[in-house]
């Protein structure tokens, strides 16, 4: 109908500007352009967020019709090797926490691996090997030991049950990480000890 080519038509005008090469320029300041760079911006960082930004930059791009990737100067396969960048980043970022010794260690290992296959990417890229992650998973191990190890120690109002709850997951920690109780500076004789004192 006449009535709405005349609006599509004047929808396009208000939103469009002509290029010099006789093509259409969408308008500098439109609101989804700038989201959708900014976005952009962020996924050419590297980011752990990386899955929802791809989806909120399409979604950006709908807010506009017409508006497509190539006017954002992007494309399907950089927001692949920006997918590929993401879970390169949100590896690195599990690896560090793995580095510093996280009581946690099982959660960032789990995740560590999940965002590799995901990438398809290889330990040698994110800068460790199988070798080193199996060093940090028994490091983890200790971190945890040590923190069980704090709570019988400080926990002298604690009832014997509750003591030895503490115990066995202090040693869960040990078996798991092939370690002694010396590894973590105790002894059988002082964790006895600790389970079996008077309450105060």
């Amino acid at each position: 109908p006449l009535t709405a080519r005349f609006t599509s038509c004047c929808m396009k005008k208000a939103r469009t500007e002509c290029a010099p090469t006789g093509g259409v320029l969408y308008m500098e300041d439109s609101e989804a352009r700038r989201k959708s760079e900014a976005l952009l911006k962020s996924l050419r960082a590297g980011t752990s967020h990386h899955a929802s930004f791809v989806k909120r930059l399409r979604e950006e791009l709908k807010q506009e019709v017409g508006l497509t990737l190539k006017d954002v100067n992007s494309s399907e396969e950089e927001l692949e090797e920006l997918r590929i960048l993401g879970c390169k980043t949100t590896a690195q970022i599990h690896l560090n926490h793995l580095r510093l010794g996280s009581i946690l260690y099982e959660s960032h290992l789990k995740k560590l691996i999940s965002e590799t296959r995901k990438g398809k990417i290889s330990l040698d890229l994110i800068g460790t090997s199988v070798e080193e992650l199996e060093e940090l998973r028994i490091l983890g191990c200790a971190k945890s030991a040590r923190k069980w190890l704090r709570i019988l120690r400080d926990c002298s109002k604690c009832k014997t049950d509750q003591r030895i709850l503490f115990r066995q997951k202090l040693h869960g920690e040990l078996r798991a990480g092939k370690l002694l109780p010396e590894d973590i500076g105790t002894t059988n004789a002082e964790l006895d000890f600790l389970v079996h004192r008077p309450q105060r």
